[in-house]
């Protein structure tokens, strides 16, 4: 029933009474991986195994553990020994299939999910990650376009096949990588997966009573906003919107804080929750969760980042509120026909990107976060660890691996090539093997990328901005853009170059510039013009200087901690309020009152 903590004491009892009861340490552990002690968890199902050493069940569950925690070869040895105990388990195989999915065996996690298939060929999830399939690191455009392709036609199958039942189970849609191919049909596809989706019992909460709550909130004179998120932690989206939550929380609206089941809380949700009016860990059953959302009678729900997360991804497919809004967590379109808006900003878009959204577009005048400055405590790195001379021009290039389009790999080696001194400085992601492909990619396409690009190990926080402020550029990759590592890049004047396109999520770093005021930004229009900038920043000292020196001055004054920029959220509630009372939406051209002078 979810009280967690209780039954993990019953459980912790009946060891008592009998330690070397095996199935009490399997639920034991069970237990501990739904309360986050992962570590706990895995001594316990260790122990089940000790007591019991043919316990298929303990190793299906001790791999998921093992899954979680990184360990992968460990968690397939172990998910291997569970199906050699039990080969009629289609959760073990699809188990299986998700580790070696981690651990780069595409083709043969492919095979072990459609075993899985075959031995519940009814189950939704299994249908939809086995079928729903993209690569994180393509090769080229081509495998890109026949991939999207084959995702529209799996979608077309599964929306038709009425024989595919829903677990009450959040499940992956690998729609996250989307919106890395630089395509403009994502809306349609993401529109195609909603609806799809909603057609299967159990997904869809169709309960909410529109006329009740807005009797239930002429009884209150205040606004009660649900925030739901998974990332309320130390992550790029509570970054941007930690600060904005408190902010708006201080004022006279309430604030409901809902978490996924597996949602990480640290000391930055904690902070937040001190905040909120109410804090709610939603049960796993989708189902279970809409109820209670719906029950809460909430005005507004604000989802901060649609496609980061499985779970909240299917509660946006349900309309459990008066007013649905997205915000730009993950910079694309939800698809989702219940979410009414999308916030963003005037320099985030362009004149016709509404026609790339499913939700009506609210631009606000600037960047829609409150970012606190990033500063560095303590760090042991030292650029002289690098063995670079000393008129080296060091590039940093310090993104997930996923952010590499192909389209980005001969750019870097024309940049290498015409500025001779440079390195590329790059950070390793936290899967190995993807890294390994983006190498196999490059020694496929590029002459200069491998030989002139540090590869260095990932480091902590502190070390990671003594990096960034060792870097003599960085550059924002094509076509889905920097986002934290901008704001990391300002707050130690390295200068970034960036190329905007039409899509909102290229145009993070030019936003910034724009709302800052840097003149002569090296804000490019081609590819050719972008590699000149590089140019110009390697060899114009007096230009780079300028750049650092408006950086340093501006950023301080127009981009970080922007304490009023929440003036505009609660404009935008209201009137978006108002206008689901009068059921309709905003006009188009609609913009907040608490424009910043």
């Amino acid at each position: 029933t979810g009280n967690l903590k209780e039954a993990k004491m019953l459980q912790l009892k009946a060891i008592e009474i009998k330690p070397d009861y095996a199935q009490a340490h399997n639920n034991l552990g069970s237990i501990l991986k739904d309360l986050s002690e992962l570590k706990e968890a895995e001594v316990s199902l260790r122990k089940a195994i000790e007591f019991k050493p043919d316990y298929s069940i303990a190793y299906a569950n001790l791999g998921v553990i093992l899954m979680k925690t990184g360990k992968l070869k460990e968690a397939e040895i172990n998910t291997r020994k569970a199906i050699e105990l039990n080969a009629d388990s289609a959760q073990m195989y699809f188990n299986l299939g998700q580790i070696l999915k981690e651990l780069g065996k595409s083709k043969e996690a492919k095979d072990v999910l459609k075993k899985a298939l075959q031995l519940t060929p009814g189950n939704l999830e299994y249908n939809v990650i086995s079928k729903l399939v993209f690569s994180t690191i393509p090769m080229n455009n081509k495998q890109i376009n026949t991939e999207r392709n084959e995702y529209q036609k799996q979608i077309s199958i599964i929306k038709n096949d009425t024989e595919l039942i829903f677990n009450d189970e959040p499940f992956s849609t690998n729609m996250f990588k989307l919106a890395y191919h630089n395509r403009y049909n994502d809306k349609l596809i993401l529109k195609e997966l909603a609806k799809a989706l909603s057609r299967k019992e159990g997904i869809v909460n169709r309960t909410f009573n529109k006329a009740k709550q807005i009797k239930e909130k002429k009884r209150r004179n205040h606004i009660r906003l649900g925030i739901i998120s998974d990332f309320l932690n130390e992550h790029s989206v509570c970054n941007y919107f930690g600060n904005i939550i408190m902010d708006i929380a201080s004022t006279d609206i309430e604030v409901l804080i809902f978490r996924g089941p597996n949602a990480e809380e640290d000391k930055n949700s904690q902070l937040i929750d001190t905040f909120s009016s109410e804090v709610i860990r939603l049960p796993n059953s989708i189902k279970e969760a809409t109820n209670l959302m719906i029950n809460k009678s909430i005005d507004i729900i604000w989802y901060l980042d649609i496609g980061m997360s499985n779970y909240t991804y299917l509660l946006s497919l349900s309309r459990l509120a008066l007013v649905q809004v997205q915000t730009l967590g993950h910079p694309n379109t939800s698809g989702s026909n219940e979410i009414d808006y999308c916030i963003s900003c005037d320099n985030y878009e362009t004149k016709n990107s509404h026609l790339f959204y499913s939700e009506r577009l609210v631009r606000f005048s600037r960047i829609p976060a409150n970012y606190s400055t990033p500063k560095i405590k303590q760090s042991t790195f030292k650029l002289s660890d690098t063995n670079l001379s000393a008129k080296s021009f060091l590039i940093g290039i310090p993104h997930s691996p996923i952010k590499f389009h192909p389209d980005y790999d001969l750019v870097l080696d024309k940049i290498l090539e015409e500025i001779p001194n440079s390195y590329l400085f790059y950070l390793d992601g936290t899967k190995t093997y993807e890294t390994d492909k983006l190498k196999h990619r490059w020694s496929k396409y590029t002459k200069f990328v491998l030989k002139r690009t540090i590869f260095h190990r990932r480091v902590g926080f502190d070390d990671f901005l003594e990096i960034v402020k060792n870097l003599d550029i960085i550059l924002d990759p094509f076509y889905f853009g920097m986002g934290n590592t901008f704001y990391h890049s300002m707050a130690f004047n390295t200068p970034v170059v960036t190329m905007p396109t039409s899509h909102m999520k290229s145009r993070h770093a030019y936003a910034g510039y724009m709302q800052m005021g840097i003149i002569n930004a090296p804000i490019a229009s081609t590819k050719k013009e972008y590699i000149s900038f590089c140019k110009k920043l390697a060899f114009d000292k007096s230009y780079m200087n300028n750049i650092r020196s408006q950086i340093n001055y501006k950023s301080r004054r127009n981009l970080f901690n922007d304490k009023d920029i929440y003036k505009e959220y609660i404009d935008f509630f209201k009137a978006s309020l108002n206008a689901a009372k009068e059921n309709t939406y905003l006009p188009r051209n609609w913009s907040p009152k608490s424009i910043r002078k």
